[in-house]
């Protein structure tokens, strides 16, 4: 425990007893939340985190005032935060009643996306347009009546029971929970509500005080610098472009009795119709992005803003001094006005001042990448025919975001069960060394027995990009893979691969005869992994094994955990470094810029990450403590980047040569038999 904190006097911790790790990892979350320090926890699967954590802060929190704000991006882990909480409220009371008097029950909100608490699309599952109408314009369901968010804080329930609830009593689930937030102990919600430049201000409005009297906790924070980067990423394409020309034409009906607002409307209507979209289309048919995805130059991005046109807004007074993008955010509100009046809301077109939107955010990120700022840089990729394209507007500096969050929070918990490579991690989120705990590589003690996870790596083998192609390796890999499964028979697998063409590639040359296939898609949606999931658990039982084929950061290596756990053997066919494509070498560039090491940038932008993933889908096959899994590493370079795997896991590492291949097979054959020998036991 570090020196100051005072000692436990009324634990709010809501179970029985502490294991080891998890006792360890409490004190040093209420050292974090009592000294204002930012606490990097390595703690393991099993350990608890979720219920360590909220206590220890809370404990803290609630004595002095602050808020707990619980960052999660995972459904599972929502529910997990709201169980805890509530355990808290049930089972210490007595201990709520000493630490505040006033009012001895927890306070909390449960928020999810808004898409996914919408009223209307709750209503109509079958409406799957990525723009909701509150969006853009007022829905009557956006100012709940005062007692609904007084109750959900009285009565905590989830977000998805709130979903519910809200189809019976008419209420916007999401609206209600935004009400909910400045009178909430504690407010489980996405990354995005603290790290998204778009909501975070209107965020910290709903909070009702400042930073400094919040406790952070961040759930999964090995993943909050590329979460970071990908939600403050901007986008445009075809449909945007489209949609928002439309959008404008239908304004200046709107606009007809307002000169001002007409002539900016009509100015933007220009931009759109002789300069965007011709510039765009000369950028398409001249980069030959349709395989993969090219980096525009500085000279591409500055047609979107051609001297010409500036110079037409410069010459007009009304629009003195303004960027294409506030003009944007000015007509948007200006049509947002126009929709709340009566009988002007029903005729909005939704999809296109949403693009609208997404427009303006798109051009404030491209000016930034034009003005030659090294944090972001713009991609285009098209189809074959050139009619589809996408430019996306990349940033590659989380600190950018980041820093200022870590810097006015009154303390933080990053927590991870591989939480590996914490310098790098400050290094990329802008953390103040003085301010961290745990700042050492380490973790806390697992509750769960060495002896029955094993880690082998094939030391022989390899699946560098350049080698993926070739067919006598791809047949090695795949002879392995064969080999082992049948060693696992009749116990299910899952193989965890680089890439999806990766996978293609050697799951074409596999036999793996007498399993049941099911193989990770790109691109699949929620309710598509929920469906392969149960799948997947129904079939655990039956008489023909499962053989899973996934890919290393897709859907199932993290934070899926499998109802009675069918795999016990786990594959990774492959280090998972990044693809090395041109936004790839674009933020390890900049990198390399910002920390003047090119082998400090290849260690956080390709090592780290892929070891992280690595780790993650290596867990897979171990999710409680009676739980057993064989796990085999496919790739020499695994052996070469031990170093940055989980402490304690490298003792279970044990390195094979291509003369032991026999023993591999002999080696998860006995490994199996011990564990079915001790289940019966």
């Amino acid at each position: 425990m570090a020196s100051g904190t005072p000692p436990i006097q009324h634990t709010l911790f809501p179970h029985a007893q502490m294991r080891s790790g998890q006792l360890d990892f409490y004190n040093d979350a209420r050292a974090a939340a009592h000294e204002g320090k930012i606490l990097l926890a390595n703690a393991p699967t099993g350990i608890g985190k979720t219920a360590a954590s909220l206590s220890g802060a809370l404990e803290s929190a609630l004595m002095a005032g602050r808020k707990v704000v619980f960052l999660t991006h995972r459904n599972s882990h929502h529910i997990q935060a709201m169980i805890e909480s509530r355990a808290i409220n049930e089972k210490r009371k007595a201990e709520l009643s000493v630490l505040r008097p006033e009012c001895p029950s927890l306070r909390i909100i449960d928020k999810i996306s808004k898409h996914r608490m919408c009223l209307l699309r709750a209503q109509d599952p079958s409406d799957d347009s990525p723009y909701l109408r509150c969006e853009i314009a007022n829905c009557r369901h956006s100012r709940p009546k005062p007692s609904v968010p007084i109750s959900l804080l009285e009565n905590p329930i989830s977000a998805s029971e709130s979903v519910q609830r809200s189809l019976l009593e008419e209420y916007c689930a999401h609206y209600a929970a935004l009400a909910a937030v400045r009178d909430a102990d504690i407010i489980v919600c996405d990354y995005s509500y603290l790290f998204d430049a778009q909501i975070q201000g209107m965020f910290r409005t709903r909070l009702g005080r400042a930073l400094q009297d919040c406790d952070v906790i961040i759930d999964e924070a090995h993943n909050l610098p590329d979460r970071i980067m990908d939600i403050n990423a901007r986008e445009m394409d075809e449909k945007t472009l489209k949609n928002a020309s439309r959008a404008l034409s239908e304004a200046r009906k709107l606009a007809a009795d307002s000169p001002e607002m007409l002539a900016q409307i009509s100015l933007l209507h220009s931009y759109l119709k002789n300069t965007l979209s011709p510039s765009v289309k000369l950028l398409v048919g001249e980069s030959g992005a349709a395989k993969e995805e090219k980096r525009l130059t500085r000279q591409q991005l500055s047609l979107f803003l051609p001297a010409t046109f500036a110079q037409q807004i410069l010459e007009n007074p009304l629009f003195d001094g303004e960027t294409l993008s506030t003009l944007l955010y000015d007509t948007i509100d200006f049509l947002r006005a126009e929709s709340s009046k009566p009988g002007e809301g029903g005729r909005m077109d939704i999809d296109g001042l949403a693009s609208l939107a997404e427009l303006a955010e798109f051009l404030n990120s491209s000016e930034k990448a034009a003005s030659g700022d090294p944090a972001y840089g713009a991609f285009l990729r098209s189809s074959e025919d050139r009619m589809l394209f996408r430019i996306r507007i990349a940033l590659f500096d989380p600190s950018i975001i980041s820093q200022q969050i870590f810097s006015d929070v009154h303390s933080a918990v990053l927590m991870s069960g591989t939480l590996i490579g914490k310098k790098g991690l400050c290094d990329l989120l802008g953390i103040d060394g003085a301010r961290t705990l745990g700042i050492e590589e380490g973790a806390y003690l697992s509750p769960f027995d060495a002896k029955r996870q094993r880690v082998r790596i094939c030391n022989w083998v390899s699946s560098r990009q350049r080698e993926r192609t070739d067919a006598s390796r791809l047949k090695v890999m795949a002879a392995i893979i064969d080999e082992a499964a049948r060693a696992c028979a009749p116990h299910s697998l899952a193989i965890f691969y680089p890439s999806y063409e990766y996978l293609r590639m050697v799951k074409d040359n596999l036999v793996l005869s007498g399993f049941r296939h099911e193989t990770e898609m790109r691109g699949e949606r929620h309710p598509l992994v929920e469906e392969r999931k149960i799948r997947i658990e129904s079939r655990t039982f039956e008489d023909k094994p499962i053989a899973f084929h996934g890919v290393v950061g897709g859907s199932y290596s993290e934070g899926m955990d499998f109802r009675n756990n069918p795999f016990k053997l786990i594959i990774i066919a492959g280090f998972p470094f990044p693809k090395p494509d041109a936004r790839h070498d674009a933020y390890e560039g900049y990198l390399k810029g910002k920390f003047k090491s090119d082998s400090r940038a290849q260690e956080l932008a390709s090592i780290l990450p892929a070891a992280i993933k690595s780790v993650q889908a290596i867990g897979r096959g171990i999710r409680k403590g009676e739980e057993y899994c064989y796990c085999l590493l496919i790739d020499d370079r695994f052996a070469n980047y031990i170093d940055y795997f989980q402490p304690s896991f490298r003792g279970k590492i044990e390195l094979l040569a291509a003369t032991e291949k026999k023993k591999i097979w002999e080696d998860i054959y006995a490994f199996m038999a011990q564990m079915d020998a001790a289940k019966e036991g």
